[in-house]
């Protein structure tokens, strides 16, 4: 049994790694009965208010920072206060460690090509169905059991002598694991140099007993074979990477009757670029209790800063090649997180180098926004920051069973700032057909009027989730989520991969009057499957709500979307 200064400086130790690690560590170690205890519900209490105030924007990080620094201040002189007669022992006995029977997944690619950076995927869970919660499984995933606690740390690490990896990760090393819901961590890993190598994947297992912290490490080994040439696709796609191509969706909207013609009968939208695949997101378990609330909500609720500032000492060490004058609107947007400033200089110039950071500092930023939105089951939270985001047909798919139908009600939708530019580069020749390449005729339009074009409608119709008093917004909102499923969805035809077939495939459909999607038809042919896989996308776009016309009347709309193949990579 420690003694109890042993035990203030274990405590005192912990509060250096986080606030959430000693403050669970103090509630195991304090009988509940005592006075030390209700003082530290209130110290508790404290950080959680300043952690919602930070979600909310009701303070700006540097406040929350200094707010933090206040909490610790007091925690420390809190820890001096403690007493033998406050310890659990004396009325419960000292808390027991929490261990339990668990799974790990890890996706690390056995070939990888150098200088050509892969995503690395851990998760911990409590059962292996859990760990696949919003994951397709992939035939390189390595499953183990293991013994897990309420608190893991996670690294991955390059042992040799000479690097031969750069390994970078956002991800929070210490989190939290609780039932129902998996626990991820990213790491980007870009190999230096050809050869084989080992990659180090390290696990703890993290206990509080008796208030000081305990670690024990279970260490697994993986071998990777660098190449200097492109990895083939099968491979790069089975280990879940996607590096060598990604398939990018180009989205408009744009009104006309559909007819096979090499150009359509009304003009075509310009096609505009959608970020890489990510990873579908865990979704929300139905019922949790109010400790494993607690326990999600503390450690998640300080991500935001984290990803900000762990995002900035990274980029520091680099000096960007730009304007100064626009390095200083970017640290500054960085440093607050001003989403709408970083997209405004992400569209400026999107080739230029603080364009990419740009972008790098929105993923990190909508990623923490997201898993903070689910801590505190409200994903309206993340729609409202990030309305065209990765995770919006996750964050629908948990508002729409409990949404009000009425219009009052209906969740804000931000206004998009940017807007859809034309990039001329993506204007490719795509070869004309006699016939149009369309999916089985169904009588969804008989005897029914011809199709309005899009632009002549009153009232477009709207994506399910975008519905709003402010037409403006509704179109707006309906546009970026549009693009946003195209984007994650597409899956690029094996065959083109393999011919490395580019170009652009209008489809043209129509939206019913009940909301469905009918008449799909590839108004061009590019060959390869890309057309049929452009059909299937859009046939699994969600229910609409209808279009209407000046009398607020149901009406079928006619609508034509470009969407975009190209490699990379």
């Amino acid at each position: 049994m420690k003694t109890l200064p042993e035990i203030k400086k274990g405590l005192k130790e912990l509060l250096t790694e986080g606030i959430d690690l000693a403050i669970e560590a103090m509630e195991n170690l304090l009988g509940s009965s005592s006075e030390a205890f209700n003082n530290l519900l209130l110290l508790k209490a404290r950080y959680k208010e300043c952690n919602k105030k930070l979600l909310t924007g009701l303070i700006s990080d540097a406040d929350a920072q200094l707010e933090f620094n206040k909490i610790r201040t007091a925690l420390l002189e809190f820890i001096d206060t403690i007493e033998e007669a406050d310890l659990q022992e004396n009325d419960t006995g000292p808390a027991k460690p929490a261990i339990y029977n668990g799974d790990v997944l890890y996706r690390i690619p056995h070939r990888m090509q150098k200088d050509v950076e892969v995503t690395c995927v851990v998760r911990l869970a409590f059962s292996k169905e859990e760990l696949y919660v919003g994951l397709e499984k992939e035939s390189h995933d390595v499953v183990k059991d293991l013994r897990i606690s309420d608190v893991m740390g996670v690294e991955l690490i390059d042992p040799s002598e000479n690097e031969a990896f750069s390994i970078r990760t956002y991800s929070e090393q210490v989190q939290f694991v609780e039932k129902g819901l998996p626990t991820e961590w990213l790491f980007y890993v870009k190999p230096l140099k050809a050869g084989t190598y080992p990659l180090i994947l390290k696990i703890s297992v993290i206990e509080i007993i008796n208030g000081v912290e305990r670690k024990r490490n279970v260490v697994l080994e993986e071998k990777v074979q660098i190449v200097a040439e492109p990895v083939p696709e099968a491979e790069d796609r089975a280990a879940g990477m996607g590096k060598l191509s990604t398939a990018v969706a180009g989205i408009a909207l744009s009104g006309g009757a559909a007819k096979a013609s090499p150009e359509p009968a009304f003009p075509a939208a310009p096609v505009t670029e959608v970020a890489d695949y990510v990873r579908p997101a865990k979704p929300l378990p139905k019922k949790r209790s109010g400790r494993s609330k607690l326990a999600t909500a503390l450690p998640i609720a300080l991500v935001l800063v984290a990803a900000v500032w762990a995002m900035k000492s990274m980029l520091d060490t680099n000096p960007i090649n730009a304007d100064p004058s626009l390095v200083q609107r970017f640290e500054n947007a960085r440093n607050k997180g001003d989403v709408d400033e970083l997209r405004q200089i992400a569209n400026m110039d999107p080739e230029s180098e603080i364009a990419a950071r740009s972008r790098n500092v929105l993923d990190s930023l909508e990623k923490a926004t997201w898993e903070a939105a689910i801590a505190e089951h409200n994903p309206k939270k993340y729609l409202d920051r990030f309305p065209d985001g990765r995770f919006v047909a996750e964050a629908n798919k948990i508002i729409q069973p409990h949404e009000n139908e009425d219009e009052n009600t209906a969740q804000p939708i931000r206004e998009n700032n940017g807007g859809i530019i034309a990039n001329e580069r993506e204007q490719r020749i795509t070869s004309p057909v006699t016939e149009p390449v369309e999916t089985p005729a169904t009588n969804d339009g008989a005897n029914n009027p011809p199709p309005v074009p899009l632009a002549a409608t009153a009232r477009k119709p709207v994506y399910p989730g975008c519905k709003n008093s402010k037409k403006e917004r509704e179109e707006s909102c309906t546009e970026n989520r549009i693009r946003r499923f195209v984007g994650q969805q597409l899956s690029y035809p094996d065959e083109a991969l393999r011919r490395r077939i580019e170009g652009v495939v209008t489809v043209s459909f129509i939206v019913e009057k009940d909301g469905r999607i009918s008449s799909v038809k590839a108004l061009n042919k590019l060959g390869y499957g890309c057309e049929e896989e452009a059909i299937r996308l859009v046939k699994q776009l969600p229910k609409f709500e209808p279009g209407r016309d000046a009398r607020g009347q149901p009406i079928r709309v006619q609508y034509q979307l470009p969407i975009r193949f190209q490699m990379r990579g």
